[in-house]
């Protein structure tokens, strides 16, 4: 498995899947409004939540021993019978507390988070099943079909039907449950007879990736769930979106880092850690060298971005959105340390990082959601996940020798602030008042970086060179 081909591949689908969802965000935030797209965004925070309980670790316990070879089917059937376990163990919670959770949302959607759960770790499986047989780039196509149904149904039941968020959580349903037969289909492995030394197996690398399968869950909605609970759900459906917008710039890192895994896991299993370290220095300038410009594009044009796109009363969330791209720089390097330390085996120093990094989340959020609203929760998450990055970044050090790119970055930055600078310009004698007015200033902002790019020798010569190692495969 070629890491550049699998993480492109990713990429390219992932772009195709971010737009699909970018278009859908939109249409469903200005038909519902605020209040109405923050009570689907409430429901997906919870969702997200009670699956990482199901999971605790195991996708990644699947996925790294999958890689390694041995026992496949009795990893996989092991595998599905802890993840059926847990979702009993969730199906009772649900039941236990409807009421709480209803009022929560402000939706009758206990038994629907049900439903939801189930069918999204049907497809997890079909997904991380083919991580596991080093077929990374083959998960696109089911990511792509999983959006584009969710977009479709949800649109038919919310346009056609004005079901409100309940179309779009049937919407979501169906979208898991077509990925998960379309990923069965694909499957070389199939699952056999448990065994208890295929669960000890399992649970023996779960016991450290506990925390951080937990803790990047609960990382990422920790700032909605406490705004849900002090703020309005408008206050949340803005949030959200601003959320969303920045995580168009995490992409290519995310496909990077689910690439990562699996190779640096069979580098390791190897003993051949120079590859390792090797391909840790190859991927951060990449994990960044996307995040850094949005950071100065967005910083001239948050409002419009916002206003233009979702509606006047999103636009109140722009500096939110500027704190929020900023931090995807931290993310973006995280996301690829902290897959490479579960890929090498330690998890153990992961969930040390996560257990520091949500602490202080919570903790931020709490206390500064009630005083400054939504920046506050904006700068919360951000530095909670710097500190993450550098805890994981040391503890990666410490086991792997890698290069930091430092000089690329700084050379990146630089071409992004004169990015920055030819936006400015343009703002200044143009007023960007309609959708495709921004569409012409993110154009000409697009066109500057990459010239810009390509005006720097070293910058030129690796982009040149990413892309000769792409079509090789």
């Amino acid at each position: 498995m070629s890491v550049t081909r699998s993480s492109s591949k990713l990429f390219v689908v992932n772009v195709a899947n971010a737009g699909i969802g970018f278009l859908a965000v939109t249409v469903f935030a200005r038909e519902l409004g605020p209040a109405g797209i923050g009570a689907f965004f409430l429901f997906q925070a919870l969702f997200r939540v009670l699956e990482s309980g199901i999971d605790l670790g195991l996708n990644t316990a699947i996925e790294k021993r999958l890689s390694e070879g041995a026992s496949r089917e009795t990893i996989l059937g092991s595998g599905i019978v802890l993840k059926f376990a847990g979702f009993l163990g969730v199906v009772a919670l649900l039941l236990a507390f409807r009421g709480p959770v209803n009022s929560y949302v402000g939706e009758p959607v206990a038994g629907l988070l049900i439903l939801t759960v189930g069918a999204s770790q049907l497809a997890t499986i079909a997904t991380t099943t083919l991580r596991g047989e080093l077929r990374v780039g083959e998960t696109a196509v089911l990511f792509l079909a999983n959006q584009v149904v969710y977009a479709l149904l949800g649109a038919v039941f919310v346009l056609g039907f004005g079901m409100g968020p309940i179309g779009l959580i049937y919407g979501v349903i169906v979208g898991s449950v077509v990925s998960f037969l379309w990923g069965i289909a694909k499957l070389d492995t199939r699952p056999a007879r448990p065994s208890m030394a295929s669960v000890r197996s399992l649970l023996s690398y779960t016991k450290y990736n506990i925390i951080p399968a937990l803790g990047v869950q609960v990382h990422s909605w920790t700032d909605v769930l406490i705004i849900g609970l002090i703020l309005t759900q408008a206050d949340v459906g803005a949030y959200e979106v601003a959320w969303r917008v920045a995580a168009i710039t995490l992409l290519f890192p995310n496909a990077l880092g689910v690439s990562l895994l699996p190779q640096a896991s069979a580098f390791s299993t190897s003993g051949n850690r120079e590859r390792v370290g090797r391909l840790i220095s190859n991927a951060l300038l990449p994990s960044v060298a996307l995040v850094i410009p949005a950071v100065f594009g967005t910083l001239v044009f948050a409002r419009e971005i916002l206003g233009l796109l979702f509606g006047p009363e999103y636009a109140a969330a722009s500096l939110v959105l500027v704190v929020l791209i900023a931090g995807k720089v931290p993310e973006a390097v995280q996301t690829v340390v902290g897959r490479v330390l579960l890929g090498i085996d330690r998890p153990d120093l992961v969930a040390r990082a996560t257990v520091v990094s949500t602490v202080l989340n919570i903790v931020l959020n709490v206390a500064l959601i009630p005083r400054y609203g939504l920046i506050g929760a904006a700068v919360a998450t951000t530095f909670a996940f710097t500190v993450g990055m550098v805890q994981r970044a040391w503890y990666l050090r410490t086991e792997i020798a890698y290069r930091l790119p430092v000089g690329n970055v700084l050379r990146v930055t630089a071409v992004s602030a004169v990015m920055g600078g030819v936006l400015v310009g343009v703002q200044s004698v143009v007023t960007v008042s309609d959708v495709p007015g921004l569409v012409g200033v993110v154009l000409v902002g697009v066109v500057t970086f990459v010239a810009g790019i390509l005006a720097v020798p070293t910058l030129r010569a690796l982009a040149l060179d990413y892309v000769r190692t792409y079509r090789r495969g």
